[in-house]
C-alpha cells in the first residue's frame, strides 16, 4: 500500500531519491490504499483496498468512477461495476442477472422475456408436448393445441370431429370424408392411397372452397391440407374436383359400373317404337296410321346400391316385322311399340290403323307410351303418339279431319287438339321420384317435321338445386312415328348423385 503526493520537491539528493522511489512505488501500486490519496490528479488510478474496488478519477477531477471489483483470494475479477459498458458501438443493458441466464443452461430449456420484460429460461416441456402461445405469454401445451402428429388410417366412411384438428388421416378404401362444422383454427391433412378417388364433404349448406352442395374429390397418390374459419373451408395447398351428379346414357346390351362414391341412382328405361309405314305412291298421298309412344319405367335407389347393373336397351322394331326387343334393366320392363304390321305401301289396310304405345312395367314409377292416330284416307295421316315420361304417360295423338295429318301426341297425357300437337308436361309426375337436389323439370310436346307428325320423346332437362341441368334420357328419342318415319332404338339412363 502507497499513496504519493507525486510532487518531488527541493531537497538533497538522498531524500530526492527516496522521495522518487516513493512516488514510482504509489504510481506502481496504483496509489492502493483504504483512503483516498490526500493527492488527486485527473485521470489518476486508486485501488481501495479495503473493498477491493478498482478505480478511475474522472476528467473533472471531482469523484472516482468504480472500474471492477477484484477477488483477492481466488485470484479473479469478481464484478464490473460500471453502468454503460458498450462493445464495439452497442450499449449493454442487460443486468449481470440476465448475463447469468446464459451460464450452464440445462438441456433442452430455451432463454425468453418473461412478464417483467427481463431475461428467464424456460424449461423443456414433457414429452409429446410443444410450444404454444396465449398471445401475450409462451408455454409448453398439449400438442392437439397444434398439429399434433397423430396419424389416422381410414377404410371406410367416416365423419370428423374438430377434436381431431391437426391430424393426418389416410384413406385406403373408397369413402366420404364429412367434414366438422366449420371453426376458426380447425385443420386436417387428408391424403388418398387409394386407387380411385375419394370425397370430402361440408358440413350442411357450408361450402369448401366457395362451392356449396357438391362433393369434393381428391384424385388418387394426392393430399390436401384444409383448414377451416368461421363459416366455411378451405383448402391451403392440394387440387380439388367438385362434382353433385354424373349422368350415363346406353343404347343396346351394357353394363354400368357405377360410380364407388354414388350415394343415391335414378335409373330411367324407354322401350323402342316402330317404324311407320310406308306412302303410297304418288309422294304426295299418305293413309297410314301413327305409331304408339315410348314406355317408360324408373327406379331411385339410395340403399343397398348395386356396384353395376346389366341390361339391354330395346332394338327398334322394323316394319312387316317382330325383331323388337323390349328394354330391361334393374328389374324393369318398358315394352316395345309395334311398328306398322306390313311392309307394303300405307294402301295395306293394316298400316292404316293407330298403333298401341309401350308398356311399363315393374319401376317405381312407370308410365305407358300414349297411341298413335289412324289413317281415315283422304290424305290423313295419323300422328305418333306421346313418349311416357316422368311426367306421366304419353299423350294420344287423336283424329283431326281438318287437318291434312293428325297432330303427335305430347307428354304427361296431353292429347293432341286441333290444328296441334300434344302439349308440353309443365311438371313432373307426383309419382316420379324426387331426390335432395331437385329443383324442377321442363319436358318436350309433341313434334313436325315438315309433313310428319311424331309423338314427343320422353326426354326431360332438371334442374338441380347447385343451378346445374341435366339431360335425363334423351331429347331425340322415344316419340311414336308416322307414316314414312323411323322409330327409335330403347334407352337406359344412369342419373348418380355423390
Amino acid at each position: 500500500m502507497s499513496q504519493h503526493d507525486f510532487n518531488i520537491a527541493n531537497q538533497s539528493f538522498p531524500a530526492t531519491r527516496t522521495d522518487l522511489n516513493n512516488a514510482l512505488v504509489a504510481l506502481a501500486s496504483n496509489s492502493s490504499g483504504d483512503a483516498e490519496p490526500a493527492t488527486k490528479y485527473a485521470n489518476q488510478w486508486w485501488y481501495e483496498t479495503d473493498t477491493n474496488t478498482l478505480k478511475l478519477r474522472n476528467e473533472a477531477n471531482d469523484a472516482w468512477i468504480s472500474i471492477a471489483v477484484l477477488d483477492q483470494s481466488g485470484n479473479a475479477v469478481q464484478s464490473i461495476t460500471t453502468a454503460g459498458l458498450t462493445l464495439g458501438s452497442t450499449a449493454i443493458s442487460a443486468t449481470g442477472a440476465e448475463i447469468n441466464q446464459l451460464d450452464a443452461i440445462t438441456r433442452g430449456s430455451i432463454i425468453y422475456g418473461n412478464a417483467s420484460g427481463a431475461t428467464a429460461r424456460l424449461a423443456k416441456g414433457g414429452a409429446g408436448t410443444v410450444l404454444i402461445s396465449d398471445g401475450t405469454d409462451i408455454s409448453w401445451g398439449s400438442a392437439s393445441s397444434a398439429f399434433n402428429g397423430a396419424t389416422n388410417t381410414l377404410t371406410a366412411s367416416t365423419t370428423l370431429s374438430a377434436g381431431d384438428s391437426g391430424e393426418m388421416f389416410i384413406v385406403t378404401a373408397v369413402a366420404t370424408l364429412t367434414l366438422p362444422a366449420a371453426s376458426n383454427g380447425v385443420f386436417f391433412l387428408i391424403l388418398n392411397e387409394h386407387s380411385a378417388d375419394i370425397q370430402i364433404k361440408a358440413n350442411g349448406t357450408q361450402k369448401i372452397n366457395n362451392v356449396a352442395s357438391k362433393g369434393a374429390r381428391i384424385a388418387t397418390k394426392t393430399g390436401i391440407i384444409i383448414c377451416a374459419d368461421a363459416n366455411e373451408w378451405h383448402t391451403i395447398t392440394g387440387a380439388l374436383t367438385f362434382a353433385s351428379h354424373k349422368i350415363t346414357g346406353y343404347t343396346g346390351s351394357f353394363t354400368h359400373t357405377m360410380d364407388p362414391l354414388a350415394t343415391s341412382v335414378l335409373i330411367g328405361a324407354w322401350g323402342s317404337t316402330g317404324q311407320g309405314a310406308y306412302r303410297e305412291s304418288p309422294s304426295s298421298t299418305y293413309n297410314a296410321g301413327g305409331g304408339g309412344g315410348a314406355a317408360y319405367a324408373e327406379k331411385y335407389i339410395n340403399s343397398s346400391i348395386a356396384s353395376s347393373y346389366s341390361g339391354v336397351a330395346g332394338v327398334m322394331e322394323g316394319r312387316g316385322s317382330s325383331d323388337g326387343t323390349d328394354t330391361t334393366v334393374a328389374g324393369m320392363t318398358a315394352a316395345h311399340s309395334p311398328a306398322a304390321p306390313s311392309g307394303n305401301f300405307s294402301s295395306d289396310a293394316g298400316n292404316q290403323a293407330g298403333r298401341a304405345g309401350g308398356i311399363a312395367s315393374n319401376g317405381d314409377f312407370n308410365a305407358n307410351g300414349g297411341a298413335g292416330s289412324s289413317a281415315t284416307g283422304g290424305n290423313r295421316q295419323g300422328g305418333g303418339g306421346g313418349s311416357g315420361s316422368r311426367a306421366g304417360v304419353g299423350g294420344a295423338s287423336l283424329q283431326n279431319s281438318s287437318s291434312g295429318n293428325y297432330n303427335g301426341g305430347g307428354t304427361g297425357g296431353n292429347n293432341s287438339v286441333s290444328g296441334g300437337q300434344g302439349a308440353a308436361a309443365t311438371a313432373k309426375s307426383s309419382g316420379a321420384a324426387s331426390f335432395p337436389l331437385y329443383a324442377s323439370e321442363t319436358f318436350l310436346g309433341g313434334l313436325t317435321s315438315g309433313s310428319v307428325s311424331v309423338g314427343a320423346h320422353g326426354g326431360s332437362t332438371i334442374t338441380l338445386t347447385t343451378g346445374e341441368t341435366v339431360v335425363f334420357g334423351s331429347l331425340t328419342i322415344g316419340g311414336g312415328a308416322s307414316a314414312q318415319n323411323s322409330g327409335t332404338v330403347g334407352l337406359v339412363s344412369f342419373l348418380e348423385f355423390f
